[in-house]
């Protein structure tokens, strides 16, 4: 995207934004995770005071980027929306993106803070960072209800809002374009592929969210006084709980993935670059 002009559009400047998130996302599990369950083995005096510190930052962390990414889908189908249904409105990049994404980050920043006092390391599995079950209830009620909102319903609703309208506007164009006899365009087939990448990026985030967001609404409005009993408490929802932390740790993978599959422009770029990257070798053995 930094080498090649075509690529310099809102689009592929949100998937790269996205991608960014992801990879804080991955690379702050995948810190946390060896502080927590990797420290403590080596070193047994590893204190609860230094794990529940490690639990809110990672916590804190966590929230940040997957708000982020959340949040970027979210301006994604805007911006596609935007472009589609209504072509004739001022397009969103240069400084009105950059401030939308500043915006996206202060947003995640902010509903990321109350984690601090209200997450910390289980007290009844010394492994676990969970919503600290002992604080005031409602507190963490409130603050599950908040996070549902803004990370999952009001985002899918924007987003299934105006793929809805996209895919009816696409298909009318369709039907219009074969009741003429005409070929569709490149550039219609273009807009058709990068809808279609996004849908699929959508609809990865329906599925992968999902269990985590129910799991989050069980650990709050639970009757248990914590996570350690009521996950115990049955089988199955230890089992739903193993398959959401799952899914939302392997979502990441799953917007990469999609695009390369979707997205022609980016296989052949990818091509291209790997094709520049041999032949500096190939070039200094030839002489």
């Amino acid at each position: 995207m930094i080498k090649n002009r075509h690529s310099h559009l809102a689009t592929h400047h949100l998937i790269g934004h996205l991608v960014l998130s992801d990879l804080l996302y991955v690379t702050q599990s995948l810190i946390t995770l060896i502080i927590i369950f990797y420290l403590p083995d080596v070193n047994e005096n590893w204190s609860f005071s230094l794990r529940d510190t490690t639990c809110k930052l990672g916590i804190f962390v966590w929230i940040i980027c997957y708000s982020t990414s959340v949040g970027t889908l979210t301006v994604m189908s805007i911006e596609r929306y935007r472009t589609i249904i209504h072509p004739t409105l001022p397009k969103l990049f240069g400084k009105k993106l950059r401030l939308v994404l500043l915006l996206v980050w202060v947003v995640s920043i902010l509903l990321a803070s109350p984690s601090i006092s209200l997450a910390g390391a289980d007290r009844y599995n010394k492994y676990d960072c969970i919503l600290d079950n002992q604080g005031p209830k409602y507190l963490i009620r409130a603050y599950a209800t908040i996070l549902n909102l803004m990370d999952y319903v009001i985002p899918l609703s924007i987003m299934l809002y105006c793929y809805t309208k996209i895919v009816i506007k696409l298909r009318k164009t369709a039907l219009v374009t074969s009741r003429l006899k005409k070929s569709l365009t490149d550039g219609d087939r273009h807009v058709q592929r990068v809808i279609k990448m996004l849908v699929f990026v959508t609809v990865s985030f329906i599925i992968t969210a999902l269990p985590w967001t129910l799991g989050i609404s069980l650990i709050a409005y639970s009757p248990f006084n914590n996570t350690e009993t009521l996950i115990t408490h049955d089988e199955t929802l230890s089992i739903v709980s193993q398959v959401a932390q799952v899914l939302s740790l392997s979502s990441p993978l799953y917007d990469p993935i999609m695009y390369i599959i979707a997205n022609q422009n980016f296989r052949r770029d990818l091509c291209q670059w790997h094709s520049e990257q041999k032949s500096p070798i190939i070039h200094i053995r030839a002489s």
